[in-house]
């Protein structure tokens, strides 16, 4: 039974062969590890310093402590961090969450060192400085010819009090210590602490520090670090919090207090850590690469952070420290068709950065943006040849042109019969996917219109049979699959069919 086909539905299967999807990650390599066995001085006692790594600051930025110290630090975050010197002279490999690295430092000097996955040398991003004192000073540290409280002392905080600013988005924050030593506060709106000021390294015993541009009537969490001289670090005792208001009402904290002072520290820069927004993943042709733009409210650098599961980020791409509020980074030698998680980091100017929650997208497989050319042309081809035989079937419906006679059947209403087998002479052939079969030469047996189907039933074009009943006109595109095909043909008028077998090979 001849199908009848409508113009659309043919424009429709055209359209639909054009439809395609494309997508889009610069791998790190492996960092080299130096030896990182602690050693001992013959000439000093050994102390220890620690400092706490978060997930976007060494916890005191900058530490001084005596010669022949040993500094310990330990993973506080909930992602991989490193401690690398700028200069490779000592470097932790990469830290889980919880772990810890210890260095003994024998040479006077500063030595400055950096998260190799959120920073740079230089003190670009996530950086600190360990400050090593000479032995001869390293008893203790001396302020107007008095001795202090020894080096190995930590500082102990205490008289915590919270004020707010006047118009209710700001808080000053005011504390005591027993010796001399820095001043900086870590804050959130969790005991998580994702902001800070810049640390202050001036030595006093009465501390003050204001923290800006916060959201009114809100409660705030947060902690204080004193650092003194030798880098032991003393901080506030449990999570604090205040409330900031609208209303110039005083902030309310866990812990409140007066004290007079000899001196005080005030740290009035901005703190608060760019807002990240506008993040979009689009792919790149090939599925090896993908580009990430995003924007921040303020100027800062631009990284990403990444792995194939969540929150683990071991890949990172290369940070760049051009301060801006428009970002884009291109990540190369991604795997095709895998899907990646993904962070983002910004810092700004004052060290404060800001993290995007996880993030995905999914690479391309290798050709998924390469048109099979060769296939389409084929599938062109096809399509052309059924709308020729529909052009003729409608032409000979309305010419009433659809009898005959058949081969050993009869035909009534003018429709072929469907008796009678004939003979495709030679039957099959090889041919590579997406080629074509050429009728011409090849014997049906008699001669007629020839209309050609594939294994579907779907008629794919019509031939002549001439006189001796060779084939006088005629070919059929192959699909682009691997393996065999069987094609029936079947004269218009007598009703006589044959197959022919065609395997396709690569």
């Amino acid at each position: 039974m001849i199908k009848k086909y409508t113009t659309v539905s043919m424009i429709s299967l055209l359209i639909a062969l054009f439809v395609l999807a494309p997508v889009s990650a610069l791998t790190s390599a492996d960092i080299a590890r130096a030896d990182t066995s602690t050693t001992t001085s013959a000439t000093s006692t050994i102390n220890a310093a620690t400092i706490n790594i978060r997930d976007n600051f060494f916890d005191p930025v900058n530490a001084t402590i005596n010669q022949g110290m040993t500094v310990t630090w330990t993973n506080q975050g909930a992602n991989m961090h490193t401690v690398t010197a700028d200069d490779g002279s000592f470097d932790s490999g990469t830290l889980e969450p919880g772990q810890t690295f210890s260095q003994t430092f024998n040479t006077p000097g500063s030595f400055p060192y950096h998260c190799s996955f959120h920073g740079a040398a230089g003190g670009l991003g996530m950086s600190g400085t360990i400050i090593v004192a000479s032995s001869a000073t390293s008893s203790g540290v001396t302020t107007s010819g008095t001795n202090s409280t020894s080096a190995s002392t930590t500082p102990i905080v205490s008289s915590i009090n919270t004020v707010p600013t006047s118009d209710g988005t700001g808080v000053t924050i005011t504390w005591t210590t027993d010796q001399p030593s820095g001043s900086q506060i870590l804050f959130g709106n969790s005991s998580s602490y994702n902001s800070s000021t810049s640390p202050d390294s001036t030595q006093v015993t009465n501390h003050s520090v204001t923290i800006q541009n916060l959201t009114p009537n809100t409660t705030y969490h947060f902690q204080i670090n004193s650092s003194n001289a030798s880098g032991m670090t003393g901080t506030s005792s449990g999570d604090q919090t205040f409330t900031t208001s609208v209303n110039n009402s005083t902030a309310t904290s866990t812990s409140t207090s007066t004290s007079t002072s000899t001196a005080t520290s005030t740290s009035t820069g901005t703190t608060t850590a760019p807002t990240i927004s506008a993040i979009l993943a689009s792919s790149v042709t090939g599925g090896s690469r993908a580009v990430i733009t995003w924007t921040t409210d303020t100027p800062s650098s631009s990284q990403i952070m990444y792995g194939t599961s969540t929150g683990s980020y071991p890949s990172s791409s290369t940070l760049d420290s051009n301060l801006t509020t428009n970002h884009s980074v291109m990540l190369t030698g991604l795997s095709p068709n895998l899907t990646y998680h993904f962070q983002i980091e910004s810092t700004d100017a004052n060290g404060n950065m800001g993290m995007s929650s996880d993030q995905v997208f999914t690479t391309t497989s290798t050709n998924g943006s390469t048109l099979d050319l060769q296939s389409l042309e084929s599938q062109i081809q096809l399509i052309m040849q059924q709308i020729t035989q529909l052009q003729q079937q409608l032409q000979n419906i309305g010419t009433g042109n659809n009898g005959g006679t058949t081969g050993t059947g009869t035909t009534t209403g003018g429709n072929p019969g469907n008796s009678g087998t004939g003979i495709i002479s030679p039957a099959n052939t090889t041919v590579s996917r997406g080629g074509s079969v050429d009728f011409t030469g090849r014997n049906f047996g008699n001669e007629e219109s020839v209309i050609v189907t594939n294994g579907s039933g779907q008629t794919i074009t019509t031939a002549h049979a001439d006189g001796g009943g060779n084939f006088s006109t005629g070919s059929i595109g192959v699909p682009n699959t691997l393996g065999s095909m069987t094609y029936t043909f079947r004269g218009a008028n007598s009703g006589i069919t044959a197959s022919a077998t065609v395997t396709i090979t690569s």
